[in-house]
């Protein structure tokens, strides 16, 4: 999205008022709102790649040829090399559950497409608020509604950001992680209408669809796009689940296979869970205390002088922009920035004046701005930038090298050495008993085989069976055909009924977790703020609500013009 602007809320209310509104009127445009909408709708489902079914059908090749492995090793208990082999099996048995994660959200045939119709939306949302008596009109269609002032404050304070926000709102794809630290508008937007009005009124929400829709425009305006969700929590055990439980299985079985001790292979496992777990622990972390809201007032602040400083007329801004709040400190790392710039200066430019070519004035002015350049580009870096270049990406390429060596080196036999094969990894000296090292002649040998193959078969069999499921119930929205979408939505609630008692322990969970929180007062309520799936409709309007709304709908039925010369006798 657009740099700095697109963090305001201001910049939230006009996606929401493009997104749910159906009274506003579209300058110089013939189709409504509504339309354009719908029309975006069915290209974005038209232009979402196909080809799922095949690669889920595909992927059950992994787990064909990874029960031929179990059943092929079982055959043969107390082998050593086939308890490794099964071992480095189980370790990378997480690898379809990412491959499944990474296909489940389908990527647009052609984004930069779709990112020209989006903004060409949001442009003609902007136009219309910037017209006064389009505005006057749009804030008149909720006179009669109980956040009327609210609304029309909020509708005339997004107006006065409309012009910056126009033009290429949206400016890239940052679909299924490829931006880190990054929840994306449809997140954001998503998770608030949940907690402004739908959580609360449960299935049933749209009863009143101009309330309904009143509310999803206002939304909850005291943040943007700039917040930490502490649900994201949740996804980050299931992610250290699904890695840990896979590689825990490898460990146990390659632990217990002689020469019993940690030793290359089951440190090689050890070292790459420690690692990951680092990075997700780490990557939690920087994104909760960088999180702009916990500076709020500073941070909204910068954001508010710099969208001011755009409206006056300065709509380039600075050729380097950060994001203001967030920048690092200017103390020590911007003195060793300069330091190191003048360093590089200076090397650089000796370097082209010793060369003897042509037009070397033109030369040395091109390298020295392309130095000062990226250096202004440094200068503006944010901690989770420094972060992401100094600590994540290195530590994450380190790990997943360590992991291809690991699987290399079991493939080749580089660990059948003295110093694998001793189990010297434990810091107490290493041993190697020659009548086990090849074949295990242990009865319990099978028995810890069993353990880790069974860890390791739950734990991916309950994330694939999660992913594979979550696809069937959503399945339906990507069909272009309305009545097949209907008749899958249809599937769904009937699987869900059927399938509800399966979700009592995990909402108990969660139950127990928000009364731990709010009674600790780590949260302001223990209500829960998400949509729920239930059995039948949970909002109840009263009967004031009803009469209200009949009173309403009478009002706007449509008028038909009557013959009354049809009715009258023909000697009339």
């Amino acid at each position: 999205m657009k740099p700095v602007i697109s963090m305001t809320r201001e910049a939230e209310g006009l996606l929401r008022i493009a997104l749910f509104s159906q009274e506003l009127k579209l300058v110089g445009k013939k189709k409504t709102l509504s339309q354009k909408r719908t029309r975006l709708a069915q290209d974005l489902r038209s232009n979402r790649r196909r080809g799922v079914v095949p690669i889920f059908i595909s992927t059950l090749w992994f787990v064909f040829a990874l029960g031929i492995s179990i059943e092929a090793a079982f055959s043969d208990v107390g082998s050593n090399i086939q308890a490794h082999n099964l071992a480095m099996g189980l370790f990378v048995s997480w690898l379809p559950i990412l491959i499944l994660c990474s296909i489940l959200d389908r990527n647009p045939v052609a984004s930069d497409d779709i990112e020209r119709k989006l903004n060409k939306l949001v442009d003609a949302v902007c136009d219309s608020l910037l017209d006064d008596e389009v505005r006057r009109d749009f804030i008149a269609s909720f006179r009669d509604m109980p956040e009327a002032q609210r609304m029309a404050y909020w509708v005339d304070k997004i107006a006065t950001r409309a012009e910056v926000i126009k033009g290429d709102y949206f400016c890239g794809f940052s679909g299924q992680a490829r931006t880190r630290f990054h929840y994306g508008a449809a997140y954001a937007i998503l998770t608030d209408i949940e907690k402004a009005y739908v959580a609360e009124h449960g299935r049933g929400w749209l009863y009143n669809t101009r309330e309904a829709r009143a509310a999803l425009v206002l939304g909850q305006v005291d943040r943007g796009f700039t917040w930490f969700d502490g649900r994201q929590l949740w996804q980050v055990a299931a992610a250290v689940y699904l890695v840990g439980g896979t590689s825990a299985g490898a460990f146990i079985l390659s632990f217990n296979t002689p020469t019993v001790g940690l030793g290359c292979r089951t440190g090689g496992y050890m070292i790459f869970f420690v690692v990951a777990l680092v990075l997700i622990l780490a990557e939690v972390l920087t994104w909760w205390l960088t999180s702009p809201l916990r500076k709020h007032d500073q941070f909204h602040s910068n954001v508010e002088a710099y969208s001011q400083h755009l409206t006056h007329g300065h709509h380039l801004g600075p050729k380097h922009t950060s994001l203001p709040g967030l920048a690092t400190s200017k103390l020590i790392l911007s003195h060793v920035l300069r330091k190191l710039e003048n360093a590089v200066l200076q090397i650089a430019l000796s370097m082209v004046r010793l060369l003897p070519i042509q037009q070397k004035k033109q030369r040395l002015d091109t390298t020295r701005q392309s130095i000062q350049n990226h250096f202004a580009t440094l200068q503006n870096l944010t901690t989770r930038n420094w972060l992401q270049r100094a600590f994540f990406t290195p530590l994450e390429c380190s790990n997943m090298i360590w992991a291809c060596y690991l699987i290399f080196a079991q493939t080749i036999g580089a660990f059948n050495n003295c110093t694998c094969m001793t189990s010297s990894w434990g810091g107490l000296g290493g041993y190697l008993d020659f009548t086990q090292f090849n074949v295990a002649d242990s009865p319990l040998v099978a028995k810890y085989w069993m353990q880790g193959t069974v860890i390791t078969c739950v734990v991916m069999g309950s994330g694939m069976s999660y992913i594979v499921s979550q696809w069937l119930m959503q399945a339906h929205l990507s069909t272009e055909n309305y009545n097949d979408a209907m008749a899958g939505l249809r599937r769904v609630r009937r699987f869900r009924r059927y399938t509800q008692w399966i979700r009592y322990p995990a909402s108990l969970l969660v139950l127990c977790i928000n009364r731990i929180l709010g009674a600790c007062r780590l949260r302001r309520s223990t209500d829960t703020r998400v949509l729920t799936w239930s059995r039948e409709a949970n909002y109840r309007p009263t009967m004031g609500q009803s009469i209200v709304r009949a009173t309403y709908e009478a009002q706007h039925l449509p008028l038909h013009s009557v013959d009354v010369r049809k009715h009258l006798p023909e000697d009339a």
